[in-house]
């Protein structure tokens, strides 16, 4: 009668060597495997030799929406003007701007930030697409400055006290509009070594603002003396 061979049993050598070594092996690799350098909050390299933004149109040509155009939307589209603050405050219909990620608003003095909602709408659009650029080409945040939004009929008076060329009339009186600067703009990260000045972020923001006056959202009115964007939102 013939003997059958028995089966060899590796488990033993799998468990005592076969087993370790893998191990070992990929502890090794682990430890050896070159890791990723944390991304640079501040990637320096784009800075050099870039292209600086560059408004490719003429501001005053461009944004020239005189007063009586704008003054008809706002007229239709916006509230009735209130006398006082306590009235606007109470009006129906207004929604209170706040600072947000895309633009901040400045201490006002001679208006209150409330607008109809569709003028809030807009801003931040804008402030969107101009703060999105800036992200995307990985670039140091700014955030436009909203410098004026909605007067009562005792702003208006307080500030043709002071501003004899103030329009009595302004689209500002309706919920319509903002004034937008040019000349200046918040840093989103003040701990940010590089900067872009004030007239290649005024380039940036005309781009933007260009696109949105094309497609017909609102009127444009390029404030020199002011050193603002005089938006109102059709």
């Amino acid at each position: 009668m013939e003997e059958t061979e028995k089966p060899i049993n590796w488990r033993p050598y799998l468990y005592r060597f076969v087993i370790p070594l893998v191990v070992i092996t990929g502890a090794l690799m682990a430890w050896t495997w070159e890791r990723p350098e944390p991304a640079d909050p501040y990637p320096m390299e784009v800075m050099e030799g870039r292209v600086p933004y560059r408004y490719g149109g003429s501001y005053n040509r461009d944004f020239n929406d005189l007063n009586d155009v704008q003054l008809i939307a706002a007229q239709r589209k916006g509230i009735t003007p209130a006398k006082t603050r306590e009235e606007l405050e109470h009006k129906k219909g207004l929604i209170e701007l706040h600072n947000s990620n895309y633009y901040t608003i400045m201490d006002l003095t001679h208006s209150v930030p409330f607008v109809i909602p569709d003028m809030a709408q807009l801003l931040e659009e804008i402030g969107s697409s101009f703060v999105g650029t800036l992200s995307g080409d990985q670039l140091p945040l700014y955030r436009p400055i909203v410098t004026s939004v909605t007067r009562t009929e005792e702003d208006v008076k307080k500030l043709r006290r002071g501003n004899g060329n103030a329009s009595p009339n302004s689209t500002h009186r309706y919920g319509t509009t903002v004034d937008i600067s040019w000349k200046r703009f918040e840093k989103v990260d003040t701990n940010d070594p590089r900067n872009l000045s004030e007239d290649e972020l005024k380039h940036l923001l005309a781009t933007v603002l260009k696109k949105y006056h094309d497609e017909g959202r609102c009127y444009i009115k390029h404030e020199r003396k002011q050193a603002c964007f005089h938006i109102t939102v059709r």
